[in-house]
């Protein structure tokens, strides 16, 4: 199974490098899987502060409680419906039997 090489962070609805990377290590075998961006707390800072402004808003606050449960709904039919290639990237990252990452996909 193939994995995207470099995994960029997702900041205020964009995805965005960083100065330095930190590299994945497949656990079962020592080889390398991925390389992740490393945030800075600059980064962190404007994570932070996006997260805070979206909450400010009162876009999902203010969400009727049907609108923000179709919402939810929607997220968990998204992994359900790919919980064979979340379950083998994270076969990959923690080394443990596809059976157990299909099973803790299925119960998220």
């Amino acid at each position: 199974m193939q994995i995207k090489p470099y995994w960029q962070n997702y900041i205020n609805g964009e995805f965005v490098d960083a100065a330095n990377r930190l590299k994945i290590e497949n656990p079962a075998d020592g080889s390398d899987l991925a390389e992740i961006a490393q945030a800075s707390a600059g980064d962190i800072g404007r994570a932070v502060d996006a997260a805070r402004a979206c909450h400010e808003s009162g876009v999902l606050t203010d969400m009727r409680p049907v609108e923000l449960g179709r919402m939810v709904r929607g997220i968990g039919d998204w992994i359900l419906d790919h919980k064979d290639r979340i379950a083998e990237v994270l076969t990959l990252e923690a080394g443990k039997p596809y059976w157990e990452s299909l099973i803790e996909v299925e119960g998220a």
